[in-house]
């Protein structure tokens, strides 16, 4: 699985930033349904959203080992 985009597109990259960081701030909390990378990404019609990948996917960068089970 991919890359999941908001449904929503912002006017400005301000407004979607505040969105990606409340996103990123539920997942500092540590639940295990907040998305791990949170991204702002811009359309070519100049409008910005916010797109993320699901918990527990593993991304450059990450760990593998995280996942597993002792």
């Amino acid at each position: 699985m991919g890359w999941i985009y908001c449904a929503r597109l912002f006017d400005n990259q301000f407004q979607a930033g505040c969105y990606a960081a409340r996103l990123r701030e539920e997942g500092w909390r540590g639940g295990p349904d907040y998305p791990d990378f949170v991204a702002v990404f811009r359309t070519p019609r100049g409008r910005f959203g916010v797109k993320f990948l699901p918990a527990g996917r593993w991304a450059p960068g990450k760990s593998k080992s995280r996942d597993r089970t002792s």
